[in-house]
């Protein structure tokens, strides 16, 4: 289980590529990250790359949504980084 305390709060133009709490912890290939994504991403004027598995600049919030990981209005998500 991961740490509440350790949990990123993320809006939802948020990419593992552009979140300056999520680069400084240099994720790798394995690692878990719990986050938090707020609801109506699917109004935000974001994008995704890939199915199932997304790329670095993918929104990690309607990536969630879009894999069927997380509601529509919003909650916390275990990223996987691949």
């Amino acid at each position: 289980m991961l740490d509440q305390e350790s949990k990123v709060k993320l809006e939802c133009r948020h990419s593992l590529s552009n979140n300056d709490i999520l680069l400084k912890r240099r994720a790798k290939p394995g690692d878990e990250i719990l986050v938090e994504c707020p609801e109506a991403c699917l109004n935000e004027d974001v994008a995704i790359y890939g199915e199932h598995t997304y790329s670095e600049d993918s929104s990690i919030c309607l990536a969630a949504f879009h894999s069927g990981a997380m509601p529509i209005d919003g909650g916390d998500v275990i990223m996987l980084v691949t």
